[in-house]
């Protein structure tokens, strides 16, 4: 709905400080939560610019940077490329190290990537998780914490819980348990469309959303998604 769409961007505003003086730079197909609400509706909404390569290619993502870019949103493979380009050529980490903000989605982006990224430019890459359905429900902030292939608690307005197979809500801390996350929110898509049985599926009985993602959930609501149902 479009209140799912504005809600989730104006809590992506505040945790990534996401407004008019930015400048996204992206690869990404527009026919996905990523690329088009994330990457188009998003700067539309908040006044940002956005600068799209058609196709990703490390370099000239690069070399955006050098002509003012902010920010970047992209996903595992792309983030592996640039780790690869600026270890190769220092130089380039230079450029991309004026970069405010990257974020990474839609998959889990390896410890390795990331830690060769932040050693060669000092900036940190963002992990967020989020789905068709769902919209972004967890993002890191610009002043998280956290490890690699964790996200933060979700946005807010948001809930998020994790429960076994038979219903049973897992505590969190418990890092020995995993359980199926379950969102519920004004995020949350409506139903698909013309399928009144599959929505039906994936809701319980009071509204919370049956991601049929697997993980783990730390005492401080940082989740770390381990598997698919």
């Amino acid at each position: 709905s479009h209140r799912a769409l504005a809600h989730d961007l104006d809590a992506l505003a505040l945790a990534w400080r996401f407004g008019p003086d930015d400048v996204l730079v992206q690869a990404l197909p527009l026919f996905h939560v990523h690329g088009l609400v994330l990457g188009l509706l998003g700067p539309l909404r908040l006044g940002a610019s956005v600068r799209h390569l058609g196709r990703f290619d490390a370099t000239a993502t690069i070399a955006e940077f050098e002509r003012g870019a902010t920010v970047l949103f992209g996903v595992p493979t792309m983030y592996h490329r640039l780790a690869d380009a600026v270890t190769a050529d220092p130089a380039l980490a230079g450029s991309l190290g004026p970069a405010r903000l990257l974020v990474s989605g839609s998959a889990g982006l390896p410890a390795h990537a990331r830690t060769r990224l932040t050693a060669a430019t000092g900036r940190p890459v963002l992990e967020r998780y989020g789905m068709t359905e769902t919209l972004i429900t967890c993002a890191m902030t610009v002043d998280g914490a956290g490890s690699a292939g964790t996200v933060s608690p979700p946005l807010p307005g948001v809930d998020l819980r994790l429960t076994t197979d038979d219903g049973t809500p897992v505590e969190p801390g418990d890092h020995h348990t995993v359980g199926e996350i379950e969102v519920r929110g004004p995020n949350v898509m409506r139903g698909y469309y013309n399928k009144p049985e599959e929505t039906r599926a994936v809701f319980t009985e009071d509204g919370w959303f049956k991601t049929g993602d697997i993980g783990t959930i730390d005492a401080d609501g940082y989740l770390r998604i381990t598997d698919r149902k």
